[in-house]
């Protein structure tokens, strides 16, 4: 609740649940609870991320 509080004036329900959600899901990494992930690749991570936030997977890979 604390991290949330300085985030507080959300005009919509979307904008809160999407930053409730990053914040959890950076609370994930940090805390080792991905361990699945961090054994296996930064590739695994960065698509885990990217569902999180719906982001658009480009189509090439560095």
């Amino acid at each position: 609740k604390w991290k949330t509080k300085d985030a507080m004036g959300y005009h919509s329900y979307k904008t809160a649940y999407n930053t409730i959600r990053g914040i959890e899901t950076i609370n994930m990494l940090f805390k080792g609870q991905l361990y699945h992930l961090l054994k296996s690749s930064a590739i695994n991570i960065k698509y885990f991320v990217e569902r999180q936030f719906n982001l658009p997977t480009p189509a090439y890979i560095f």
